[in-house]
């Protein structure tokens, strides 16, 4: 098994912290206008919650027989059997990355998957070699 967290681009988190601060400064401001509420402030606290959990656990992990794709929250496993292509992309959809430096995961029979692990080749190349192995062998390493 090996574990790959995602890069992070530096305007991206700029982005996100930066939008979230100023939000929360905002509604700071507009707080001290009036009382306090805390449905006012409840789903900002869980904005913050959600974009950290994604922040610090967003990583890929390659198995025996699957590739983990695991961003805070959302989970989703694809069988290595069923990759058919892996390409380096900077395509702009919404994805589980953090990085517009990516890797494209074609499968058949449905969507694929757009990731940021880092480093970008070895990732492709371990990948790759785990496939390999589990084609020839039925299994991938440990």
């Amino acid at each position: 098994m090996r574990i790959f967290p995602s890069k992070i681009d530096w305007w991206l988190a700029i982005l996100l912290f930066g939008l979230l601060g100023f939000s929360t400064g905002h509604q700071l401001v507009l707080e001290s206008a009036g009382p306090f509420e805390l449905m006012q402030v409840l789903p900002l606290a869980l904005a913050w919650l959600l974009v950290l959990w994604i922040y610090f656990d967003t990583r890929y992990i390659v198995t025996t027989n699957h590739l983990k794709v695991i961003c805070g929250p959302l989970r989703r496993t694809i069988p290595l059997k069923d990759i058919t292509e892996v390409r380096t992309s900077r395509a702009l959809w919404s994805s589980p990355a953090l990085s517009l430096d990516r890797v494209a995961i074609h499968k058949k029979g449905g969507l694929g998957v757009l990731i940021s692990p880092h480093p970008n080749e070895e990732f492709i190349r371990v990948l790759q070699e785990y496939q390999e192995i589990a084609r020839r062998h039925g299994g991938a390493p440990q």
